[in-house]
């Protein structure tokens, strides 16, 4: 008679099975309040109201403010306006079922900002909910002289401590091109008037700020409003706000045209070979190895169009948004940058 051959142990002790007693027990407690919530209640999930910042804030005391209030939907503003009646007034939360307002805390405040109606997308609030505000008018800053100036300072200021005219070169440009744009002589490249405000100003100071050291004060500035103010507009707006960059901050420079010939200094501590050179511009390189991309075809005006866009990237501060028709080489263009540089 043969013998059998030996059988193969089945494994009964294998990776992941040992589960403890409390694990499979507070699972079945699991499955026991599922069954509660889905079995019994015929399907239908149990939903709990979770009270935000406002309700919060109105039990806690705290102080909240309504950002651009006047964008907010009808909906909304009927939600809040149970607040404005008096010091003492709330809300109730029909939501969760309740009757009774909630307890307003006597250090709550509320305050609200909105842009007028006259700005490009703004609305203005409803006059039953406006009315029911203390209402502050708040002037821009750069509607007063000596503020406007104080603020330009306090970008470039020490960046300009051997050259203190150009801080008022800067504040009179800022000046022409707001007078321009509210006199519509300029036009952007929907042939809509451009917004210039306080925000544009900065950024093209952070930018001479920032590149000073590599071009030079003046260069610096001349080059952070070129991209601030001149690359939204046409054609011939940029021409008119670029000779009014000639005028002020390059006033008082003996040759203009050589400074901006003149090549810049690599950045501080860093080598050439750690940078893609554009133009004017070191745009650093990236991890992936650089393409020269041979196929893509460089005119002048394409090539003006990449300088534009190597001069936003050279400070990696602000996002950028490229407008133009179809077939404008707005995605090739970028393309093209990612793979000159590496990314």
């Amino acid at each position: 008679m043969e013998t059998e051959a030996p059988r193969k142990r089945r494994k009964v002790e294998q990776p992941g099975l040992n589960v403890s007693a409390d694990s499979w027990a507070a699972f079945v407690q699991d499955v026991e309040e599922f069954e509660v919530q889905h079995v019994q209640g015929k399907g239908k999930f149990a939903f709990g109201f979770v009270e935000g910042p406002l309700v919060k804030a109105l039990r806690s005391g705290d102080w909240v403010l309504l950002d651009e209030i006047n964008l907010a939907s009808p909906e909304t503003l009927e939600c809040i306006s149970g607040l404005l009646h008096g010091p003492t007034a709330s809300i109730t939360l029909t939501e969760q079922g309740s009757l009774e307002p909630v307890p307003r805390h006597p250090d709550f405040r509320l305050f609200a900002c909105m842009n007028p109606a006259t700005d490009v997308g703004k609305k203005d609030l409803p006059p039953n909910i406006r009315s029911r505000f203390t209402e502050i008018d708040v002037p821009p800053p750069d509607a007063d002289k000596d503020t406007l100036i104080s603020i330009v300072n306090q970008y470039i200021g020490a960046s300009a401590l051997a050259d203190k005219g150009a801080v008022m070169n800067v504040a009179e440009f800022y000046s022409a091109v707001k007078d321009l744009a509210e006199r519509r002589q300029i036009a952007d490249g929907s042939n809509h008037r451009p917004h210039y405000s306080m925000r544009t100003l900065a950024r093209a100071l952070t930018f001479a700020s920032d590149t000073a050291s590599m071009f030079g004060l003046r260069r610096a500035i001349w080059e952070g409003c070129l991209m601030a103010f001149t690359m939204v507009l046409d054609a011939p707006s940029a021409e008119l706000v670029t000779a009014l960059a000639q005028k002020h901050p390059l006033a008082g420079v003996r040759n203009p045209r050589s400074m901006l010939m003149r090549e810049p200094q690599v950045p501080h501590s860093r080598s050439a070979d750690e940078f893609i050179k554009l133009g004017p511009f070191y745009l650093e390189r990236g991890p992936l190895p650089e393409d020269p991309a041979d196929d893509y075809i460089i005119t002048p005006s394409v090539e003006a169009k990449l300088i534009d866009l190597a001069r936003i990237i050279l400070t990696r501060r602000s996002p950028i948004l490229i407008e133009g028709p179809t077939s404008a080489g707005k995605t090739s263009s970028v393309e093209y940058l990612a793979k000159r540089t590496g990314h």
